[in-house]
Parts: structure tokens; C-alpha cells; sequence
């Protein structure tokens, strides 16, 4: 179909079964939360699109996985597969669009890892730092629209999106999260952030950080997760439905593509403090939904990657893209039945000193070029109902800072998957076998 708009919704730490409408749910496996969240605008707009209820990012941190989702390539294969290293080298989404005669737009709530420092600008006509609502009049225009728009407001800290609007009322929030957990001394923690912050705004995010490092120290992951859950559902009763109001505004009478993901998820457990450096099912699972008027409205439950995104949006626009490792998911859509392919996530990360000194360079000079040594840490892949972990490094959380450890892994843990969608450990010394020579190929 000949699309008058393409826009693709990223919502940054956004997992799958967080928003309500998705009836394949593993959270409530894990953390004794009673409630629900409320996410009707997600809800409205995934119950009158095609609603892929299980895919996997391929990578758990924002740089290396928007870079997959762009280009429909492993990390690996981008020129992108660190969290602050390389440049995205692959043709992306943003290409092919230009190419096809759409203006293309370039939003972002997170410039250092989403822009031109690791080579997110190419082709993009209209490059945007947080002006949320302000570059949507563009839409109306007469011009075909290629648009990526990204939320933060799902990332830590939760609900709080931009700093300078909702500064006041995340120092409330601090407040009242070190009084009702008695935190009067709270840890250090490192002071790196994804764009910039003003002085007095910085202070207050690493006040919420901290309180969210003292309970994760205190193992309270079910009010960690508590604390997520709320804020995703801050962000869909506001910041959200006002963006689709708006959308449905500018939009008017246009023919739309719009496709809604999450680069990542969110899980703390002892495997898991956040999404960095994991690979458990929270952290991967994401959202994926493809609305349009040519687009029937279904929940599709087979599994399905991040990497299969931008082949699928080629496909509906008609455009030439080549090289993908993904496939195109709009079969599924019509109906027809396709084999689960096999996903993969890995995770390279650096010593926190060395990415906040990257930080200050971006700070100071609006450039750097300092090459932060990073290592593999953890991976994994699907396979039918199997997924195979390796663990390269170790990883430790400290009270000021994360480290790599020093010593070695290399373990190897098989899992199975269980009727309710969660994995669980497994022997099975053949697979274990055939799995690891995929891996290693």
C-alpha cells in the first residue's frame, strides 16, 4: 500500500507482557504484585492492529538494538553491536525511505545513544532532540513522512521522561520514596545519563537512582518492579494518549503505517538488575504491533524477532532494502502460518568509569573520540522451545559503579520452555551440544 506516513513508535524499556492487553504474561510468575497496570491507550491501539504478543530485541540496551531494528541485521553485523562504541554502518529503514521520496524525521529522548555519535543521522532530514509534541505538526504537512519517534519516559526513572518538565514532581517522588523506605543513607551510583541533563535535574536523577540501587541491594525486586509498572502507566495516561490525540490530528484523512515497539524490556531478580547485561525473558520480550489501514486486526502468539521489523515495513511499503536477517512477518498477518525462526541476543558492556568518561566528552565538546573497551558478556539463542545462555564475564554491581569481572565464566545453561511461557533449567546434554555449535557459528 502507498502510505502517506510511516511512523515507528519506540518505546524505550517498554516489555512485552507489561502492557495489558497481552494475555501471555510471565511477570505474575515471578514478583507478588496484585494489580495489573492500567494501559488503555496501548490497549486500544494494540486490540485494532496486528499485535505480536512474544518478540525478542536483539540486544538489551537502546544503541545495538535500535540499530537491529533499523536495518533487519544481527548487532553483530551493523557496525553496532556495543553499547557506546562503533558506528551504524548497515542500510537502514531511513534509506530506503529517502530513497522512496519521504522526508525523514529523527526523534529522540536519548542523543548520545541514538544519534550521531553512533551514526543514527544518515538520510535523516530533520534530526530532533525531545521536542516532544512540537514536531508533529510536520505530519500535516503535504510531503510523505518517514518518522521514528522515541519515548524514553518507560526507562529509568519511571514515568519521568523529560527531566526539566518533570523535575518538581520526581523530587517528590524521591522524597517520598527514601521516607517510606527509611533510606537515609543512600549508595553512590554512577552518573551517567542518556542526554543532557542540567546540573539541579542530574542531582535529582541520581537520587531516584540511588534509591533504586538500595533496593535492588535489599533485594526488593517486587517493589522495583512495582515502581516500573507505575510508571509505564503514568506515561500511557499521559504522555501517550496526548502523542495518539495529537497523531490522529495531524494525520487526518492520510494513509498511516505505524509500527510500535520496545528495544528492550525491564526484570530485577539476582540475574537481572534492570536490563543491563541480561538476558532473561523480561529484559528481551518486547512489544511489537503493526497498524494500517490494509493491516486486519489480530494477536499472533508465535515467537518473533526485532530483527524482522524493518524487512516487514519494507514490505508493506514496497521499498528495497537488502541483506536482511530478519524476514518479513506479513504472511503471518494474512493469515498464513510461518516456522519460528531462531533469535539471538548478546550483550557487550564496558567498565561504568570509562562510559561516563565518554560522557563528559559529549558534554563538553558535542563529540568524542574515545574508544571504550568492551567486552562480551552474556549471550543466547532460541530455538523451538530451548533457549541456550552462555555467560563470558562476570558482572558485578557495586556500590558506585558496575565492574567487569576479571576471572572468566563461560557457563552454559540450557532452558525449556514451560506451558506458561516461562523457561526453565534443563539437562539435555544433546541439545545443549547442537545449540552451542549454532551459537558459535
Amino acid at each position: 500500500m502507498n502510505y502517506d506516513t510511516v511512523l515507528l513508535i519506540s518505546c524505550d524499556t517498554l516489555r512485552a507482557d507489561a502492557v495489558a492487553a497481552n494475555p501471555n504474561k510471565i511477570w505474575p510468575y515471578q514478583y507478588s504484585i496484585s494489580e495489573n497496570p492500567d494501559t488503555p491507550t496501548l490497549d486500544t491501539f494494540a486490540k485494532s492492529s496486528a499485535h505480536f504478543l512474544e518478540a525478542r530485541t536483539a540486544a538489551p540496551y537502546t544503541s545495538a538494538s535500535h540499530g537491529s531494528i533499523f536495518s533487519g541485521k544481527w548487532p553483530v553485523e551493523t557496525g553496532l553491536h556495543e553499547y557506546l562504541n562503533g558506528s551504524l554502518k548497515s542500510k537502514t529503514l531511513f534509506d530506503m525511505a529517502h530513497n522512496m521520496g519521504y522526508r525523514t524525521i529523527f526523534k529522540t529522548d536519548f542523543p548520545f545513544v541514538l544519534g550521531e555519535y553512533l551514526g543514527f543521522t544518515r538520510s535523516i532530514d530533520n534530526y530532533v532532540v525531545e521536542a516532544n509534541q512540537e514536531v508533529l505538526p510536520l505530519l500535516a504537512e503535504d510531503t510523505p513522512t518517514f518518522m521514528f519517534y522515541h519515548f524514553a519516559d518507560v526507562h529509568l526513572p519511571y514515568g519521568y521522561s523529560s527531566y526539566a518538565d518533570t523535575n518538581q514532581d520526581l523530587k517528590e517522588t524521591a522524597d517520598l520514596l527514601e521516607a517510606k523506605y527509611d533510606l537515609r543513607t543512600l549508595p553512590q551510583v554512577d552518573r551517567f545519563v542518556e542526554t543532557f541533563v542540567q546540573d539541579e535535574e542530574l542531582n535529582t536523577v541520581m537520587r531516584y537512582k540511588a534509591v533504586i540501587e538500595a533496593l535492588y541491594v535489599n533485594q526488593q525486586y517486587d517493589t522495583l518492579f512495582g515502581l516500573y509498572l507505575d510508571g509505564i502507566q503514568r506515561f500511557d495516561t499521559g504522555h501517550l494518549q496526548r502523542f495518539f490525540a495529537n497523531i490522529a490530528k495531524q494525520t487526518k484523512g492520510k494513509r498511516v503505517l505505524t509500527v510500535l515497539f520496545g528495544d528492550h524490556g525491564e526484570d530485577y531478580s539476582s540475574e537481572s538488575y534492570g536490563h543491563y547485561n541480561s538476558v532473561t525473558e523480561g529484559a528481551l520480550r518486547v512489544p511489537l504491533i503493526f497498524n494500517a489501514p490494509d493491516i486486519d486486526a489480530i494477536q499472533l502468539s508465535e515467537p518473533v524477532r526485532t530483527v524482522d521489523i524493518a524487512p516487514t515495513v519494507a514490505d508493506l511499503m514496497g521499498g528495497q532494502l537488502d541483506g536482511f536477517s530478519g524476514r518479513s512477518l506479513v504472511p503471518s498477518m494474512r493469515g498464513q502460518e510461518q516456522v519460528a525462526e531462531t533469535a539471538f541476543a548478546q550483550t557487550y558492556t564496558a567498565n561504568s568509569a570509562d562510559l561516563l568518561h565518554v560522557q563528559e566528552h559529549l558534554l563538553q565538546r558535542g563529540e568524542s573520540s574515545i574508544d571504550v573497551p568492551h567486552h562480551l558478556t552474556c549471550e543466547c539463542m532460541y530455538h523451538d522451545n530451548w533457549k541456550l545462555v552462555r555467560r563470558h564475564l562476570s558482572y558485578r554491581r557495586q556500590h558506585d559503579s558496575a565492574e567487569l569481572g576479571v576471572t572468566p565464566d563461560h557457563s552454559t545453561q540450557l532452558f525449556r520452555r514451560s506451558s506458561y511461557g516461562t523457561y526453565e533449567i534443563n539437562d539435555n546434554q544433546k541439545i545443549t551440544e547442537n545449540h552451542v555449535a549454532t551459537l558459535d557459528s
